[in-house]
């Protein structure tokens, strides 16, 4: 089961719920990515099932290629915690964690 956390700048005020990092449910994994042209953080996923896989069955999980959410052709890395601000550049700070997905 993952979980949504609350990050946060205390320089510039933005807040976030991501992982923060590597994270995983029953039916995916997924990863923490900082859009560069967004100067947002997502949580995207890494590995999914298809339509044709069949939990059941024990079938694996396929890998899924990140990208962000708003357009395929931005520019993204992998974020964890403790990172930087994606707007500001200092070190967001880790609040509660929020909610439980799976």
């Amino acid at each position: 089961m993952g979980a949504w956390i609350e990050f946060r700048c205390g320089s510039c005020g933005y807040e976030v719920m991501v992982s923060g990092g590597d994270d995983e449910g029953f039916f995916s994994r997924t990863t923490t990515i900082l859009c560069e042209e967004c100067e947002e953080l997502y949580d995207v996923v890494t590995f999914g099932r298809s339509e044709t896989t069949n939990a059941d069955e024990g079938d694996d999980l396929e890998p899924v290629e990140p990208e962000c959410p708003r357009s395929s052709r931005h520019t993204l890395r992998r974020w964890t915690h403790p990172g930087a601000c994606p707007r500001c550049e200092d070190t967001m700070m880790h609040g509660e964690k929020i909610t439980m997905w799976d």
